[in-house]
């Protein structure tokens, strides 16, 4: 829905909820977040995609015939018949000023719009209206709404301690917009893209990474002065790359982000618990739509068929609109 519709399906069913809201007298202490994901994406590739799943196939052994696009009818675009994906300057472009998009940890991999509302706040001082330019993270949220809520966290769960928090809370910032940012430091990581911000430095790979990994790899930024991350700075401060990185490595051991992608295919393989997928599977009438990356794994890099059982029920049961499906089973003939 690029025309728009989603953004306004958004808002009515926003609309809604707060209403609701206000109808029980609750809205006043409510706390509404609003956000978004990463960004825009370049997953539709330089030409963009009517087949969003055969673009989105990262596998080192693809048949050398593969076509990341399917000859799909352009009026199909937009309908439930197609899965399209623009090209990816259109993700650059929705990003603006920043850099790159999402599976990037630029900033315009990981940098969105955040909103806060709370009425009840803002008129006992805990929420002072107005902009924050502090880096917070995602992580910030669960603590920052636990501590607005008057609520501790368990420190453990049937008997098995928690694990450590990753973020912190906020409330000192949404109390004061001069405050410091209470969260200095963050690493990211996506397939195997990386970076490290530390107060006012961010450490990025360069888009075009080499194997192994390394020092070599990385760019630094001051993203005070350069937000869009044009300017790279490791020829002048190579001892200050070399700190955000080890910062980064410590970090990734603590957090499970090890192993890296090597471009083996080793996280590409199949999981053990897709062996059930190569098995009949039947849908049967009334099943809603399945989610798509779920509903893809039936057929993807599989031989497979599928099989319609239709009812013929009522007068011109022959024509095909007088059909009704009673199943429909999607049976996997190799595992590959």
């Amino acid at each position: 829905m690029g025309d728009g519709r989603a953004e306004e399906l958004a808002d009515q069913n926003l609309g809604r909820l707060t209403e609701t809201l206000a109808d029980l007298g609750e809205l006043d202490d409510t706390i509404v977040v609003f956000t978004s994901d990463n960004g825009g994406t370049g997953e539709g590739g330089a030409e963009g995609t009517r087949s969003y799943f055969s673009r989105f196939v990262h596998h080192p052994r693809l048949p050398g015939d593969w076509a990341p696009d399917v000859d799909r009818d352009p009026e199909l675009i937009g309908g439930p018949r197609s899965l399209v994906h623009y090209p990816r300057g259109w993700g650059m472009a929705s990003n603006t000023p920043f850099r790159l998009y999402k599976g990037h940890t630029y900033a315009g991999g990981v940098r969105v719009p955040f909103v806060l509302s709370w009425p009840e706040g803002t008129r006992d001082g805990r929420l002072v209206t107005g902009p924050r330019t502090q880096y917070q993270y995602v992580t910030d949220i669960a603590p920052t709404l636990l501590e607005l809520a008057g609520l501790a966290r368990p420190e453990s769960r049937r008997g098995v301690p928690l694990q450590e928090l990753d973020g912190t809370s906020f409330t000192p910032v949404l109390a004061d917009p001069a405050h410091a940012s209470i969260h200095p430091e963050q690493y990211c990581e996506m397939t195997g893209n990386r970076s490290h911000t530390a107060t006012a430095a961010n450490s990025s790979p360069s888009t075009g990474q080499a194997l192994p990994y390394d020092d070599a790899e990385w760019a630094l930024y001051d993203i005070r002065a350069d937000p869009t991350e044009i300017h790279d700075l490791v020829a002048e401060q190579p001892e200050l790359v070399k700190e955000l990185s080890a910062a980064w490595e410590g970090d990734a051991w603590r957090d499970g982000v090890f192993p890296l992608p090597d471009r083996s295919g080793a996280l590409a393989r199949r999981h053990p618990a897709e062996e059930r997928l190569s098995r009949p599977f039947t849908l049967l009438p009334g099943t809603p739509e399945l989610e798509r990356y779920r509903s893809s794994r039936l057929v993807s890099l599989r031989s497979f068929e599928i099989a319609v059982a239709v009812d013929e029920t009522g007068e011109g049961a022959s024509s095909p609109t007088a059909t009704r499906a009673a199943a429909t089973a999607c049976t996997s003939r190799t595992a590959a």
